[in-house]
């Protein structure tokens, strides 16, 4: 999620990733000028993270950057040729390029094994190599469908497939930039006959350790656990406090008073300074959530009726929730009052995380929650769920 990065980028600071960058090759990228108009740009901010550049970068400059990822970090400038001789053979130019340590080979290693999960399950699917070759990638799409990136390596190569016009155009590419980049790379394995089973290089500082799968921190009796890779002296020496449950409004997100109709139970952890942390919301609490009784319900649900009064009938309606498959849970089936509101919790298994999750036959995504609000109708939702991968590398293989 694009949250993600724009919040490591400021956590590091904007300069430090633009410093990584001018470290990677990158020419095009404006530290500062002033326009004609007396404007100023930069490219030191927090739309970097995202590739939000005053200029852009070219094909070349970008293949060379993830190339250093596959190469345990170490970053080599493009070249052309390699050397220039006269007619007795003697080098009058010798142009082979000195590489250079930009990453950890730790941090190259995690990021690469990361982004082998875009082509086996993600975003990249479309460029898997029919010879099963191991692929790791990354694809990128700007604002108003102008650009279609696919950048991945294998453990031979890395290159780069650019779609797009050169002046900015919408339109819709599908895939096709992806399943080039698999055909070109496809070919290049058959015509070098190279090894179909070879892996990325390995990396010895990289350990695994199994954590808590919502904290990340060593498991405690009651945690949800997963196996994950971390560079040597990284692992959480921290044990997960005991999950805890708090109950909130649905509506208001604070504490959920008697008199709250819909409720939704959240499991969270305290962190050190004594505030806690939700676990699976998907909005941000107000502040004083966790001590301030909901102010929005405060007549009661259902006033009791005076014997000589008729009852009143109130229509409600059936949420059917379902789980295809295997790998997680889904808040049952539920009955809500006309105008009511339900909040269902999508919670994966260990090793397992969210696929999609369909509302009314249409997909929203992977989401860990979803609301029915003003219900006035019967309606079902259905989560789908796919294994983690965790595969490990342990065979060198020539570097790309």
């Amino acid at each position: 999620m694009n949250i993600i990065a724009v919040k490591c980028i400021t956590d590091l600071t904007p300069q430090v990733g633009y410093d990584y960058l001018i470290d990677l090759g990158f020419t095009t990228l404006v530290e500062q000028e002033t326009n004609a108009d007396g404007s100023i740009v930069s490219d030191i901010n927090q739309p970097l993270a995202l590739g939000g550049l005053t200029n852009g970068v070219t094909n070349m400059e970008i293949t060379a950057a993830f190339a250093s990822l596959a190469n345990s970090g170490a970053y080599n400038k493009p070249i052309l040729y390699t050397k220039v001789l006269d007619h007795d053979g003697n080098i009058l130019i010798d142009n082979t390029p000195e590489p250079k340590q930009v990453f950890k080979p730790t941090t190259a290693w995690l990021i690469n094994d990361a982004m082998q999960d875009v082509v086996t399950s993600g975003t990249g699917s479309a460029a898997k190599l029919s010879s099963g070759m191991v692929v790791s990638g990354k694809t990128g799409t700007t604002s108003s469908n102008y650009d279609l990136w696919f950048c991945g390596s294998t453990p031979y190569y890395t290159a780069s497939i650019w779609m797009g016009y050169d002046v900015n155009t919408s339109f819709n590419g599908g895939t096709y930039h992806k399943k080039m980049w698999a055909k070109i790379m496809d070919k290049i394995v058959e015509m070098e006959g190279q090894d179909v089973t070879a892996k990325f290089p390995a990396c010895d500082d990289i350990v695994t350790g199994t954590v808590c799968i919502k904290s990340g921190l060593l498991p405690a009796p009651g945690c949800t656990t997963v196996t994950e890779f971390f560079a040597k002296g990284t692992l959480p020496t921290k044990l997960c406090a005991a999950h805890k449950y708090i109950e909130l409004c649905a509506d208001s997100h604070l504490l959920a008073g008697p008199n709250c109709p819909n409720k939704v139970k959240f499991e969270y952890t305290q962190n050190d300074d004594g505030t806690i942390t939700l676990i699976g919301a998907t909005f941000t609490p107000p502040p004083a959530f966790n001590s301030t009784v909901c102010n929005i319900h405060t007549t009661p649900i259902a006033p009791e009726i005076p014997a000589t009064e008729a009852p009143v009938t109130m229509t409600t309606y059936t949420i059917g929730s379902s789980v295809n498959g295997v790998g997680g849970t889904i808040t049952g089936s539920t009955a809500v009052v006309q105008g009511g509101s339900a909040v269902f919790a999508i919670v994966p298994d260990a090793g397992y995380t969210i696929l999609d999750v369909v509302v009314d036959g249409a997909s929203i995504g992977a989401t860990s929650s979803h609301t029915f609000k003003n219900v006035s109708a019967n309606h079902t939702i259905v989560a789908s769920f796919t294994p983690i991968s965790t595969t490990a590398t342990t065979t060198a293989a020539p570097l790309p």
